[in-house]
């Protein structure tokens, strides 16, 4: 048990310093435990003219143990699968669960 101990510590140490190293690009900390956000990307802000029909488009991109990842998490596919031509907002996504066991981003993107 005592060879095992320092294995352990160092391991949890890693798994925790995790957080603050890696950030998401728009909003918080990336916790090792559970973390949930959605955020605006500042670029893709534009208003959109009034009486525009607004679509809703996504992408998604998941990662299993950091060692399968699958998905495209592109703009330009979320507003593909809408059928927007014209793109007035963006969000960002972020959800990790399980000491980085489970992650899904998901691009929202919004427009006419």
């Amino acid at each position: 048990m005592k060879k095992v101990l320092p294995f352990v510590a160092l391991f949890m140490c890693g798994i925790f310093m995790t957080g603050c190293i890696g950030t998401a690009p728009y909003g918080g900390c990336k916790t090792p435990i559970v973390a949930k956000f959605t955020v605006p990307v500042p670029e893709y802000h534009k208003a959109a003219p009034q009486g525009a029909s607004i679509k809703h488009g996504t992408s998604k991109h998941t990662a299993i143990l950091s060692l399968v990842s699958s998905g495209t998490l592109s703009v330009k596919e979320a507003a593909d699968n809408a059928g927007i031509k014209n793109i007035t907002d963006v969000e960002y996504e972020y959800t990790n669960a399980c000491l980085f066991m489970y992650q899904e981003i998901t691009m929202h993107v919004y427009g006419y």
